[in-house]
């Protein structure tokens, strides 16, 4: 089944409220309901988990589906976002896949090491540069001496990402992918901010070769980077 295809859900677990949607393919939103509450904790609150539960119910009635995946979106005051730059000699002149994979994996650990606490759910090439000369994407790259990559990661609270998987498995629930409030605002040409749902439903089906996700090692036989040039299949 393709993504176009599936049935996406995507819950926000926000100061206010909890908002869930259901989408089928970009822009095609099936269902959509928000629970209005202010507490101090709304994911460890039993009335937003009930709400959660009713309509994931309600909807599999519905439509004659079955979820066993949600995507979660949480505040900004739950992530951080680290700009980090690197830059290598290559061996041969000529620039492979390889190269950037490996570079990309120094650069994580590096992060990965400096924030404990923290886990990297996101990751953006924001720039390649070969000999100074920058790229927007990997296949505009000429060959030369030097790489230099400019990458975005995001990371949130190992403690919120914990928290959220154990409220949602009690309901026999996965969590597919985590987004933060920060990258949504970041889309470019994003004009529906005040619905996070509906720009985390164009951040999941867009393609853009130079982000990556991170997704459980286990999931459908995929590693760790499921954008990124197929990495690990």
């Amino acid at each position: 089944m393709t993504s176009e295809n599936k049935i996406v859900t995507f819950i926000y677990f926000g100061e206010k409220q909890v908002s869930i949607s259901f989408y089928k393919g970009k822009n095609n939103l099936l269902l959509k309901k928000d629970f209005l509450q202010k507490k101090d904790d709304l994911i460890s609150d039993k009335d937003s988990v009930s709400f959660i539960e009713e309509i994931i119910l309600e909807f599999e009635k519905e439509s004659q589906s079955f979820i066993k995946n949600v995507n979660i979106i949480v505040d900004k005051d739950h992530s951080k976002e680290i700009r980090a730059s690197i830059k290598k000699k290559l061996v041969n002149d000529k620039i492979e896949k390889e190269d950037i994979e490996n570079t990309i994996f120094e650069l994580k650990k590096i992060v990965q090491e400096n924030n404990e606490n923290f886990l990297i759910n996101y990751i953006r090439i924001n720039n390649f540069s070969v000999d100074g000369k920058n790229y927007q994407n990997f296949n505009e790259i000429q060959n030369g001496e030097i790489l230099c990559l400019e990458v975005k990661f995001e990371i949130i609270k190992k403690e919120l990402e914990k928290k959220i998987r154990s409220k949602l498995s009690l309901l026999q629930i996965d969590v597919e992918k985590l987004f933060s409030v920060k990258s949504l605002n970041l889309i470019p040409n994003n004009n529906d901010e005040e619905d996070l749902n509906a720009a985390a439903s164009n951040l999941y089906y867009d393609f853009d070769e130079n982000q990556v996700f991170m997704v459980q090692k286990n999931r459908e036989k995929l590693g760790f980077f499921e954008k990124l040039f197929h990495l690990f299949d």
